[in-house]
């Protein structure tokens, strides 16, 4: 892997942002920023020999600081996913967070890690290790936490691994919010991929997205992707959890615990280019959300708007709301412990 460090862009306050591009052999490329650590870019080669884009992104800087509502490409915390009614109680005290999602507290609340400028530690072989400090009562929650990513690139393979400790007792929940189209950025929706999922329980929810109680089985229902299955066909189903969502927006339960090495999570094709991207993780849980909220508002950097279902995040984590949930894995993080958790998106092309 060679790492390439390029002029991207400056905040408000004249801090400047770099843009270092991954680069393997087989000709895959991985472009991220340290703005919400964010991954502005994944490239594959074509068949044609030009450079096909598979994960959607934003045309400058300015973008991904004023109008990336959708989080494209970015870590997203201190808390991945919602907590319902933006509060959670953790060892008898209760904490009060940011409503930017209606009544409840989303991503991390209006400046989340998304939107923070993370430190450069290293660039080198071993990959692109990044780190962001949250201090105590940022966006509400407890405890300064220290949170590291590593991403890194091999043939076929962008990998993240996080790990954070903190100072006192606080939640933490990280994933990347990448959204790939295998077809390629500018190619429509991704109504004809097809997803499978290796997870035969889903959590309810309700219309704004909190769980609402246990795991309940995929079985009989247009949330089964345990095999390969067109998103076309499931997301225009006129069941109440789609039509609610806008399509799928789920929370798919891999384990009841986080797993010492990744596991298979979920599998990605694109039936024309017989592209295919394989999610591994160590993490419990898989968000799946196919883009129901673009409307062609945002465009990317061909120039192309993207429109509902423009691409599909596969967002590894634990589940949303388990903070005011006993039952689900825990997202609780304790001095002296340390948060490991490692993902992997392996690409054939």
């Amino acid at each position: 892997m060679t790492i390439m460090e390029e002029r991207y862009g400056r905040l408000a306050d004249g801090t400047a942002i770099p843009l270092y591009r991954l680069v393997v052999d087989d000709g895959m490329t991985a472009a991220i920023i340290p703005y919400g650590a964010t991954v502005t870019d994944v490239t594959l080669p074509g068949a044609d020999g030009r450079a096909v884009t598979v994960a959607l992104g934003l045309p400058a800087l300015a973008d991904y600081v004023d109008r990336n509502e959708p989080y494209f490409g970015a870590v997203v915390g201190r808390y991945a996913g919602r907590i319902g009614g933006a509060v959670f109680t953790l060892d008898g005290t209760t904490y009060r967070l940011p409503q930017n999602d209606g009544d409840n507290c989303l991503h991390g609340g209006e400046a989340g890690f998304s939107r923070r400028v993370w430190s450069v530690v290293s660039a080198d072989d071993a990959g692109l290790a990044l780190r962001y400090v949250s201090a105590d009562g940022e966006e509400g929650f407890p405890g300064t936490l220290t949170a590291d990513v590593t991403i890194s690139l091999t043939p076929g393979e962008l990998r993240f691994v996080y790990r954070a400790t903190c100072d006192r007792p606080t939640v933490i929940n990280l994933t990347n919010h990448t959204y790939w189209n295998l077809a390629g950025d500018a190619s429509g929706t991704i109504d004809d991929h097809r997803l499978s999922v290796a997870a035969d329980r889903v959590l309810p929810c309700d219309a704004d997205g909190i769980p609402i109680g246990d795991p309940v089985p995929v079985d009989a229902t247009p949330l089964d992707f345990r095999s390969q299955t067109r998103l076309g066909d499931r997301v225009t189903s006129p069941d109440r959890a789609i039509v609610e969502a806008g399509g799928v927006d789920h929370t798919y339960l891999l384990a009841d615990a986080p797993r010492p090495e990744p596991e298979h999570a979920a599998t990605l094709v694109d039936p024309v280019s017989s592209r295919r991207l394989e999610v591994w993780t160590t993490e419990p849980a898989l968000q799946v959300y196919t883009g129901n909220h673009l409307d062609g508002s945002l465009q990317g950097p061909s120039g192309i708007p993207y429109r509902r279902r423009a691409g599909i995040a596969l967002e590894t984590q634990h589940a949303p709301d388990s903070p005011n949930h006993s039952s689900y894995p825990s997202t609780v993080l304790r001095p002296g412990e340390v948060f490991e958790s490692t993902t992997l998106y392996r690409l054939f092309f």
